[in-house]
């Protein structure tokens, strides 16, 4: 996503962004990621209206209306936003695209969605706390009263504990949740208390795309900001299932928003 300060944004490459369908591998991560937003979301056709508040190259955006839900797709960097834009019109669905950045939405649509989703561990990528502090008060300001919203995060724990390990080669990550692609490698290249920045890779080449500078939130950090927020969590998941697994490549969180 590239919006406003570099210094407090992590943005994308053009490199990178026209290679991410590639990363995130979108046959497979609907087969685990889209079942799972109509779950713990309650998406029913002609009823639900739901938002993706990060649509990136459209790969749930697309698949969610297909099954006849209403979605609003949204997306700020402008060559992920022409792909998904490109995949829906292949697709033939109607997907509602916007680009609007998320520390200002809720004012622009307040109560205008039931429900939103976050996923891909995005939310991190806005490195400034009073930036995500404004992010998540937007969010709830964007909800219907009782709407939900799901976000997730990369297993940082894991990343900082592990960092000597990891810098060494030795990143564990299954590919079979969230990014599951093969042509895209990604690894950690450097890990700090503060930040830990992603490089990517074309995997058969080796030819570097990019690098994500992301937030790297401790347990339990991001469901207390949601929670400053007016967000009350519903439920936890570890690699899309029930409960916390600290082996987990990705931890889910199913928030409402309150009345």
């Amino acid at each position: 996503m590239t919006v406003l300060h570099k210094v407090t944004v992590s943005s994308f490459s053009a490199a990178l962004a026209s290679h991410w369908p590639r990363f995130v591998g979108c046959a497979d991560r609907q087969r685990t990621m889209v079942p799972f937003l109509v779950r713990v979301l309650d998406l029913q056709i002609g009823v639900s209206a739901v938002m993706d508040l990060g649509a990136g190259s459209g790969c749930d955006a697309i698949a969610l209306a297909e099954r006849g839900i209403r979605v609003i797709g949204n997306e700020v960097d402008p060559v992920l936003l022409g792909a998904a834009r490109q995949s829906a019109t292949r697709a033939g669905v109607d997907v509602e695209w916007q680009s609007l950045d998320w520390r200002t939405i809720g004012s622009r649509k307040p109560g205008s969605v039931q429900s939103a989703y976050l996923v891909g561990n995005s939310f991190c990528l806005l490195m400034d706390e009073s930036h995500r502090g404004l992010a998540s008060h937007q969010f709830a300001r964007l909800l219907s009263p009782h709407g939900k919203l799901v976000v997730d995060e990369r297993n940082f724990d894991y990343i900082l504990r592990e960092r000597s390990a990891i810098l060494d080669g030795n990143f564990r990550y299954s590919r079979r949740v969230v990014y599951c692609g093969r042509g895209v490698s990604a690894v950690p290249s450097l890990i700090e208390d503060d930040r830990v920045v992603f490089s990517y890779f074309l995997t058969e080449t080796g030819e570097f795309l990019g690098n994500l500078v992301m937030h790297p939130f401790r347990r339990g950090e991001l469901v207390e900001a949601f929670a400053r927020a007016g967000f009350r969590l519903l439920g936890e998941f570890s690699d899309l299932r029930r409960g916390r697994q600290e082996s987990a490549d990705f931890f889910s969180y199913v928030f409402q928003r309150a009345p």
